[in-house]
């Protein structure tokens, strides 16, 4: 009882200190916290008064200096945690403005020894009076960008803690740190104040750093702008006094060995190529019984991911957006709300994007949150590799689907007058291809007599196209229309004039739509038939304008397996939108009638819809 009023009359005795200018560290565990939480809230009130930028200001070690001290706990085997504080001095300010900007100040180096094993861990602090961007190392900061680029007003200080090994270059030690720079104010605008910050790190040697795997040799942050530091350290009355820091230290344990037992042997970090939570060790542990604490520990980048969509609202209160990168600052026992190094079932992280986010996602860093409120965890490397992987599936998938589309559907361009005037220079054509295909391939099908048809040009066409100079492709398409199928006989005459089919007398002029080419020359390349027979599995193609068509009058019948499409709507120009128009209804029996149907037709610009052949 008596131990219980001593520790009060501490915390009460603290509080009020505050307005004094000098803090006393309470006795008390039990109420420890609550000045502690008071404390807080002061100096954050102070802080918005004097417009210092601060991080989080919540101790969790003595303030006592250059102290080790040894936790005891009689239930356990393992190694206990390692608790160390120790006092910096920095040059004064004067000095200090002098070190040119990016660079820093090493502190002495100075050693903890573990009594149990003797092993020992020696350590500096860095001071950056001067640097810019964000930098989490010291080496991040000299090479942030160039000198020209500075801005005097956006320069910050900062404090790194740096780990310097002796021994085996792999060696690694976990620790959890809170490091405080001591205020000097001369004012009477309110006591003096400190500002702090904690966080922790795996720390090891210069060659096996790997900041995204928890990894650093130094490691820190910005704790105020610069501008503040003068009159932080006491201004004009102070210039010569120098700067004191407080170091306090938490060297944990090696997380314990787990086994997997879907292997049988010690869990390893998740496999990138998955989206399995970094928190599970097998399958056959649940994260809400134990976690692995080799993969989720203080320092480590983590990414949030949604498990279903209707969780990201509430993620995005909290400020762990899915996706996005976050390290890990801090883990706090869900019981004692004291630093552990690993995670465990309920712990609260601190959380804190390792870039800078849009404007509208910023907030006050860090974010404290509930594990079990984070519906999956994964590292960077998975999160990139499944992004990378989707990423390829989606693009992928989008080619194929483009490639099959192209397969069924296509656009096509009308380069030529052959089929002029149902088709005119610049029409775009949209072609289905599925339909003459599987007619060939199913039933060996022919198109009708009057089918307007695409294909590809067999071999007397192609050389045709490059004895002209011209070149083809395995894209490029013909377009005709069909005018005799297999088993009709048709006959052609030198002035390339299809003069009778199946017996049938032709009018000259009902294949020709357009106007009459006046030096002639298609009749050069015209190879005259008499009653040929078209063969079976191919068709006579002719285009609408004969005196510039060059088309099976002049390399003969086509094979239906070249034949890939049908024209199914014109869609450019715009006025004249519409299906494919037929050929006008002609009659064989009056000459003069056909002449009175072509005049009318080109008079009034129509072309009938249905075609019959007599």
């Amino acid at each position: 009882m008596r131990l219980f009023k001593i520790g009060l009359y501490f915390d009460l005795f603290n509080l009020l200190s505050l307005t004094s200018g000098f803090v006393i560290t309470s006795t008390s565990k039990r109420y420890h916290h609550h000045v502690l939480h008071l404390q807080q809230t002061i100096i954050s009130v102070l802080n918005d008064r004097k417009q210092f930028v601060a991080f989080s200001s919540s101790p969790l070690f003595s303030t006592l200096s250059d102290k080790t001290t040894h936790q005891q706990d009689d239930t356990a085997t393992e190694e206990i945690p390692i608790l160390h504080n120790h006092t910096v001095t920095f040059p004064n300010y004067l000095e200090l403005t002098a070190v040119p900007r990016g660079d820093f100040v090493a502190s002495d180096p100075w050693t903890v020894t573990c009594s149990s094993s003797g092993e020992e861990y020696t350590f500096r602090l860095l001071l950056v009076p001067r640097g810019q961007g964000a930098p989490e190392s010291t080496s991040q900061i000299r090479t942030a960008s160039p000198l020209h680029n500075y801005d005097a007003a956006r320069d910050n200080v900062g404090l790194y803690l740096q780990y310097l090994p002796h021994q085996k270059p792999e060696d690694t030690v976990d620790v959890t740190f809170n490091i405080r720079i001591k205020g000097n104010q001369q004012n009477n605008n309110g006591p003096k104040f400190d500002v702090d910050w904690t966080t922790g790190m795996r720390f090891s040697s210069t060659e096996n750093v790997d900041l995204k795997n928890g990894l650093a040799n130094d490691f820190g942050a910005y704790m105020m702008q610069s501008r503040l530091l003068e009159h932080f350290m006491g201004g004009d009355q102070a210039k010569n006094e120098p700067m004191q820091v407080q170091v306090s230290l938490k060297i944990h344990p090696p997380p314990p060995t787990i086994i997997d037992h879907d292997q049988q042997s010690p869990a390893t970090r998740n496999n990138p190529l998955t989206l399995s939570d970094i928190r599970q060790i097998d399958q056959q542990t649940s994260i809400h019984e134990q976690h692995n604490a080799t993969n989720v520990r203080v320092g480590m980048v983590i990414v949030p991911v949604l498990s279903k969509l209707s969780q990201r609202p509430r993620l995005f209160q909290a400020g762990a957006y899915p996706g996005v990168e976050y390290r890990l600052m801090r883990i706090l026992d869900p019981q004692t709300q004291q630093d552990i190094f690993s995670s465990v079932p309920g712990a609260y992280y601190d959380l804190k994007p390792i870039y800078p986010l849009v404007p509208r996602l910023e907030r006050p860093w860090p974010i404290r949150i509930n594990e079990r409120d984070l519906p999956k965890l994964v590292t960077s490397i998975q999160y990139n590799v499944i992004y990378a992987v989707g990423s390829l599936l989606t693009a992928v998938t989008g080619l194929m689907s483009a490639f099959i589309f192209s397969q069924l559907v296509s656009l096509f361009f009308i380069p030529s007058k052959s089929m002029d005037p149902t088709f005119e220079v610049g029409d775009v054509l949209v072609v289905e291809k599925i339909t003459p295909r599987i007619m060939n391939k199913i039933n060996h099908a022919t198109p009708k007599v009057g089918d307007v048809v695409l294909f590809h040009p067999n071999d007397k066409l192609q050389e045709i196209v490059q004895s002209s100079g011209g070149r083809i492709s395995n894209r490029d398409l013909f377009v005709k229309r069909v005018a005799a199928r297999p088993g009709d006989s048709i006959s052609v005459d030198k002035a390339g004039s299809v003069t009778s089919i199946n017996g049938q007398r032709q009018n000259n002029e009902q294949r020709n739509f357009c106007e009459e080419e006046p030096l002639k020359l298609i009749e050069r390349f015209i190879e005259p038939v008499d009653n040929q027979v078209i063969p079976e599995g191919q068709v006579f193609v002719l285009g609408d304008c004969s005196s510039v068509s060059v088309d099976s009058r002049v390399w003969g019948p086509l094979s239906n397996d070249n034949i890939v499409g049908r024209p199914v709507i014109r869609i450019w120009p715009l006025s004249r939108w519409g299906t494919v128009p037929a050929l006008p209804i002609m009659s064989t029996t009056s000459i003069d009638a056909d002449s009175q149907i072509h005049a009318t037709t080109k008079r009034e610009g129509k072309i009938p819809l249905t075609t019959h052949w007599n």
